[in-house]
């Protein structure tokens, strides 16, 4: 009999979390999985799923976007998330968990994969093996930890943190399952996979056998100096910050390619709206640069690819990548007026296309390639599905 392979993501909407799970659902289906996408989110692009490795692709339960109370309001990082999709009231909690199970009975699967996925990981506690994929933000470290950053007006989460505890277990025992005994447990499986380079992993002292590298194959060559600027960029959505970016590369004179999630215009007249995300190989071969919110795929698969970056954080991971892809000097961050101006990305531009400059990116490229190349993540994805189903 086939065995089943859910694959989930609830709360990674865009393409990298998609891509991880594509490139597993590969690796199941070669083991004789039937694999099954399952997205909760409120419509799935085409884009994402077109040719990809799944057999066929379910609705998953829905589960609140926003929740809004003075105690979810302002709290920063991975508790803040969580918070607010209503992983702080028991009532919502019971009644996402009863569609996992009802959809686990329906379809009778033998392992989940999932990507940022509490609630389906909440569900499966005593029923099913689980393997958590995700980035360093995205999945905690087995001490349970989350991940955040006390920005100027944002609360200490530890309350938070202590509600998800109470409110999870709460709605478990009540419907006769067992308890979590930290807010991480929500996002972390029998199995963790993390698919980052760990410099790019915001989590301190985790257990390096979880590292997996990338998912994605690694682009084939290395980008070229900065000359000439045909400039690659993607993002979910485009803030007005993003449109000042895209109007002042295009009056430094540079040649602008757009893949946005949201939006097929750019708000930019000149760029050129593409109606599909370019892949790695195409960017390597086409363009000089890339823009972006600093999403970790497509952030990781620039500086493996040696390809210079202009960063426009939208959350808490976005920000704590960009920042280290600027420490290492692969890219800087746009945060303002200021820095978006065309001065501002005049300035970024030509520190981006120094000779020391690109003489860095490209060795830190080398050098994450090679401990790409030392990690046997498709083995390691073996193993998991293997020893779990």
């Amino acid at each position: 009999m086939t065995k089943t392979a859910f694959f989930v993501t609830e709360l990674g909407g865009g393409l990298g979390h998609f891509s991880r799970l594509n490139a597993m659902a590969s690796i199941a289906r070669e083991m004789g999985f039937r694999t099954v996408l399952v997205y909760c989110s409120r419509d799935l692009p085409d884009h994402l799923v077109s040719g990809w490795s799944f057999d066929s692709v379910l609705r998953g339960p829905d589960f609140p976007r926003l929740v809004k109370s003075p105690d979810m309001l302002n709290v920063g990082g991975l508790a803040g998330n969580l918070a607010r999709v209503g992983l702080v009231d028991s009532e919502t909690i019971t009644s996402v968990v009863s569609g996992w199970h009802t959809l686990f009975r329906e379809e009778n699967p033998s392992v989940v994969v999932g990507d940022f996925s509490p609630y389906a990981r909440i569900s499966s506690l005593g029923r099913l093996p689980f393997v958590m994929v995700g980035s360093g933000y995205t999945l905690p470290t087995s001490n349970g930890l989350l991940p955040f950053e006390l920005q100027p007006k944002k609360r200490d989460p530890k309350q938070v943190v202590e509600r998800i505890v109470s409110q999870v277990n709460d709605a478990l025992r009540n419907m006769g399952s067992g308890d979590i005994e930290n807010a991480g447990q929500c996002l972390r499986g029998d199995q963790n996979l993390v698919a980052c380079l760990p410099f790019l992993d915001p989590a301190a002292n985790r257990d390096v056998s979880e590292y997996v590298g990338p998912m994605e194959a690694l682009p084939k060559g290395t980008g070229t100096s900065t000359d000439g600027l045909n400039i690659y960029g993607y993002f979910h959505n485009l803030t007005p910050l993003d449109q000042a970016v895209l109007r002042n590369l295009l009056s430094l004179g540079c040649k602008v390619d757009l893949f946005c999630d949201a939006d097929r215009t750019s708000g930019a007249e000149g760029v050129t709206v593409l109606d599909s995300p370019q892949t790695p190989t195409e960017i390597i071969q086409n363009y000089q640069m890339v823009t972006h919110q600093a999403g970790l795929g497509l952030s990781t698969m620039a500086l493996l690819a040696g390809i210079p970056q202009l960063l426009s954080p939208k959350h808490t991971e976005g920000h704590m990548t960009a920042l280290r892809l600027q420490e290492k000097g692969v890219g800087y961050v746009v945060s303002d007026e200021v820095t978006a101006s065309r001065p501002g990305i005049g300035a970024h531009i030509k520190a981006l296309n120094t000779p020391k400059t690109i003489k860095n990116i490209r060795e830190t490229a080398i050098s994450a390639r090679g401990w790409v190349a030392a990690i046997d993540c498709r083995g390691r994805v073996f193993s998991a599905l293997n020893e779990l189903s």
